[in-house]
């Protein structure tokens, strides 16, 4: 962020904060976008309002205009007078950080909620600094080891790294099961000057607590803990000993996202990024508000902000959490493996419905990688191969290999993850549909050797010393866009 004092000064400003070896350092132009149209361009229009002419409706407008012919970026500088620049941030602070008040959902509970508060402000008479309410079993995970109780990110479901996870579930799973009979409760708290410690909130009402506190059992609210952590790790476990093929799946990539979330919500408030609430939303029930509830009672549109969303298709508990993942679905060889019984694998699989996919940007940008390509290369999952892009789907001619007059049946190799759930409760699609679909055995094989050719080019080593000559004189483009005649 730059501006400009005068006319011959120019002031620097670093935020040190923005840089985390948790997050990505890369910020995604949808972050960009949001915080152009929801903070920098409303504080600008605030401040000076004769210099919101300047500043473009969006922030697509205003990367359009820092263009020039040839598409090269020329970063441009609008100038805030000097006497603007305090309002200016106390303006940007406010839109930034929604009034300074966070909502502690304890579990994703919003029965069980706390809250931090930073008045500033509005709390300038009575000198008080901050307010906040939480349960006193945070203390407990606070002063453990850090390691474990670390906020968890999706990379760490990488293979190299996935067995250190499960160790900490398992820690967690002993310190709950040894919290099981300890008793808490609720702790607020008001940060005030030691001269004002006295005189600040020294008498509660009764109604107020009795408003504002629920009693449950302690034994239940630990076992609420402890059997979220079992289905969490039962899932986890499941994902160590999964193919390796299996685990590029885009809806159980999500699912695994969704876990990692859910983890967190044990120790921590839940995440408010957007990436995580969009693959939380894809992950619950969907339904429509009108609909009536399963056990007949009225319309349950709590959660409709108004007579138009009525019938706009929607997530249950969309804003307070994610309660239960909806429509986890069990890959199993009774049911998706085509191949005989005694070839199929013992081991099954869950994901997530294929009818809401996640983005593969958004699971790219919470695995910390580029793409799903790179992703592929991060798990090392199978050989070295070409780019999806760069696989040739057509053949010119098939081959005479004459083994269509030998009958051979097709099984395939890796079990197809795309059927949805009523072809699943149906047993799968016709057989002779998808004999017609594959084509015949001749042109299977001629898929096959011709991509075969085509990757023999595009995997060829290509070095240039004279100890390791190259295979082919082809560039990498070269390579990647090769055609039958070379052969």
């Amino acid at each position: 962020m730059f501006c400009k004092l005068g006319t011959c000064q120019q002031t620097r400003i670093f935020f040190p904060a923005l840089y985390s070896p948790h997050q990505p350092l890369l910020i995604s132009q949808e972050d960009i976008a949001y915080f152009y149209k929801m903070c920098l361009r409303p504080a600008v229009v605030d401040t000076t309002p004769k210099a919101a002419a300047h500043w473009p409706l969006d922030y697509s407008m205003a990367l359009i205009r820092s263009q020039d012919v040839e598409g090269i970026i020329h970063p441009s500088i609008h100038n805030l007078p000097w006497e603007t620049l305090e309002k200016f941030e106390e303006k940007l602070l406010l839109l930034r950080s929604r009034n300074y008040f966070h909502l502690d959902k304890v579990c994703q509970l919003v029965d069980f909620a706390g809250f931090h508060c930073e008045p500033h402000s509005v709390g300038k008479d009575n000198k008080v600094v901050y307010m906040s309410a939480y349960m006193i079993e945070k203390m407990v995970t606070y002063k453990l080891h850090r390691d474990t109780f670390r906020c968890h990110k999706a990379p760490d479901l990488f293979l190299g790294k996935i067995d250190r996870l499960l160790d900490d579930i398992q820690l967690l799973s002993q310190v709950y099961n040894h919290s099981r009979d300890q008793t808490g409760t609720a702790r607020f708290e008001v940060c005030v000057p030691l001269s004002e410690a006295l005189i600040t909130f020294s008498m509660v009402m009764d109604r107020f607590v009795q408003r504002s506190i629920l009693s449950i059992l302690p034994s239940l609210y630990w076992d609420l803990k402890m059997m979220r952590l079992v289905g969490i790790n039962y899932m986890l476990h499941n994902v160590k000993f999964m193919p390796g093929e299996w685990q590029l799946w885009r809806p159980l990539l999500a699912l695994e996202v969704v876990m990692v979330y859910m983890l967190n919500t044990l120790i921590y408030r839940p995440g408010e990024k957007w990436h995580e609430v969009e693959v939380t939303r894809q992950a619950m029930y969907w339904r429509y508000p009108h609909m009536n509830r399963d056990d007949g009672s009225s319309n349950d549109d709590s959660y409709v902000g108004s007579d138009e969303d009525l019938n706009e298709f929607a997530p249950v508990g969309d804003g307070q959490g994610l309660y239960f993942v909806g429509g986890i679905i069990e890959n199993h060889g009774d049911r998706m493996d085509c191949r005989p019984k005694r070839d199929q694998q013992d081991h099954c699989t869950y994901r997530l419905s294929t009818i809401r996919m996640v983005d593969e940007k958004v699971l790219a940008y919470l695995y910390n990688v580029l793409n799903m390509n790179q992703l592929i290369t991060v798990q090392s999952v199978g050989g070295k191969t070409l780019l999806v892009e760069h696989v040739r789907k057509e053949v010119l001619e098939n081959f005479d290999f004459g083994l269509d007059q030998r009958d051979i049946p097709m099984q395939p190799v890796v079990l197809p993850m795309m059927l949805e759930e009523g072809e699943l409760e149906g047993g799968g699609v016709d057989s002779e549909e998808e004999e017609q679909d594959q084509g015949s055995m001749d042109h299977q094989v001629t898929m096959i050797w011709q991509q075969m050719l085509y990757d023999v080019i595009a995997l060829a080593l290509n070095r240039c010393r004279r100890e390791t000559p190259p295979y082919v004189m082809l560039t990498a483009e070269e390579r990647n866009v090769v055609d039958i005649d070379v052969f």
